[in-house]
């Protein structure tokens, strides 16, 4: 018996539909198309060293809460998930994450708003992991409401999916094994698993991963020495690598180094994308043994400055990254855009390595040096030029005979400005006493992938 045409209309209606619906957002992705603002499918921030403690140091709790309006603000009011990289307390204490918690809950309810978040070592009391376990207990389960079966919240390993996109964060076995970052086999195993039947599944996608400690060799501190670390705590992963270099839709967010964004390391792409979050509470360096610091890593005005991602994910898997820099209340540059995955990895040729082949900055004009009324000598030079930013200067002391007598670093203020057109045009130095006829001073002016220029200054 031959169905009613008017019921033949209404199953093709439906399936149209439901086409449309489910379909829609899935089988776009890993097309190529540019990135499309008016299609976007996932909005989230990304913040990491959020350390929020009760004496409230650096302004942390205010930090906090503006950071997450300032996102949601980004958003138009549609911030679909906010993912944190770790250390969300100073100390792991109860008190510490109630605070933590209070502040989400001022400007989200989790039921809207899933907070996902990875632990750092500030979050592992006494770098034991006593606290992985009380720190589900003290949020609550409207906290974890995103998470599949396949989580393993105890251990710190979950697999969420927020509006189609996967997020994991991972918990490593130690954070300070011989100056690395351990992640041990459990992690390790979990991870590959779990990646491996998502990227199956749903190739075409970004999937992100939170590490707290960064994948080595990737990402703008990703590599910082032993040396930098007193011996102490570990600040990338090594074993992680082998992982992640299996699946190129990964994109890892991680903290722990409080870099700024402004330096374009801060992406790196390899056979995976990594990204730093930078720090919401303050800002740290390499230790480059600069001058005028607060500490070899901490720059004498670092609790001015917070800054964090915002990411949106189109209907094709095309991601946007917007730097945001909460103190000056503005984007910093320009937007990265990490193409839809490929098979072949064609995406992954953006962010590379070999950004670092670039000219190398400039010295335009001159710089003089004077004898001071109390005999010592000043050295001022104009700023270099570069294609990006001036990452730092050395002036450098030598004898007539070209022998090294003193060096000075000076770490160039490109982290202060969203904008490097704003960075400071001259710097000035005091070298101390030398005779004037018997010394020779250079200055070297480094970009952010270490290509150098030099001029020779005379009195």
């Amino acid at each position: 018996m031959n169905k009613p045409k008017c019921v033949k209309v209404i199953i093709v209606l439906v399936f149209c539909v439901s086409t449309l619906l489910c379909g829609c957002s899935t089988t776009k992705f890993g097309r190529n198309h540019e990135f499309d603002p008016a299609h976007i499918v996932f909005r989230a921030g990304a913040l990491s060293d959020i350390h929020q403690n009760l004496n409230n140091a650096d302004n942390n709790s205010f930090k906090m809460v503006y950071a997450l309006m300032y996102l949601e603000k980004l958003s138009g009011g549609e911030l679909d998930a906010v993912l944190v990289a770790g250390d969300l307390t100073d100390t792991a204490t109860k008190d510490q994450v109630g605070q933590f918690k209070n502040n989400y809950l001022r400007c989200f309810q989790p039921e809207d708003v899933p907070l996902i978040y990875s632990m750092g070592n500030h979050d592992a009391k006494n770098e034991t992991y006593e606290t992985l376990k009380t720190y589900p207990e003290w949020f609550g389960p409207r906290f974890f409401q995103t998470d599949q079966e396949d989580s393993r919240i105890e251990e710190g390993n979950r697999h969420c999916v927020v509006n189609g996109i996967h997020i994991l964060t991972i918990m490593p076995e130690n954070y300070a094994v011989y100056g690395e970052v351990v992640m041990g086999e459990k992690t390790l195993s979990w991870l590959d698993a779990t990646l491996a039947k998502i990227t199956t599944e749903e190739p075409g996608k970004p999937v992100f991963v939170l590490t707290h400690a960064m994948p080595y060799d990737t990402c703008y501190g990703s590599d910082l020495k032993l040396g930098d670390t007193k011996g102490k705590l570990g600040w990338y992963s090594r074993d992680i690598v082998d992982v992640l270099s299996k699946y190129n839709q990964v994109i890892t967010l991680s903290g722990h180094l409080h870099f700024p964004l402004n330096d374009e390391r801060s992406i790196m792409q390899t056979d995976f994308t990594a990204l730093g979050c930078g720090s919401v509470r303050f800002m740290a360096i390499e230790n480059g043994n600069f001058e005028d610091m607060r500490s070899a890593t901490v720059m004498n005005d670092c609790a001015a400055y917070s800054q964090g991602l915002y990411i949106e994910v189109d209907i094709y898997g095309n991601t946007r990254i917007v730097r945001v820099d909460f103190y000056n209340d503005g984007p910093i540059k320009e937007d990265w855009i990490i193409p839809a995955p490929k098979a072949d990895g064609s995406h992954l040729k953006v962010y590379g390595k070999n950004r670092a082949e670039n000219p190398a900055p400039v010295f335009n004009q001159g710089g003089s040096a004077y004898v001071n009324t109390d005999g010592t000598i000043t050295v001022g030079f104009a700023a270099a030029t570069d294609d990006d930013l001036i990452h730092d200067y050395s002036v450098f002391i030598y004898d007539k005979e070209g022998n090294e007598l003193r060096r000075f670093n000076i770490l160039a203020d490109f982290y202060k400005y969203t904008d490097p057109a704003k960075m400071k045009d001259s710097y000035s130095i005091n070298i101390g006493t030398f005779n004037p006829a018997a010394i020779l001073i250079k200055v070297v002016a480094r970009d952010s992938w270490g290509n150098e220029c030099e001029q020779l200054i005379a009195f």
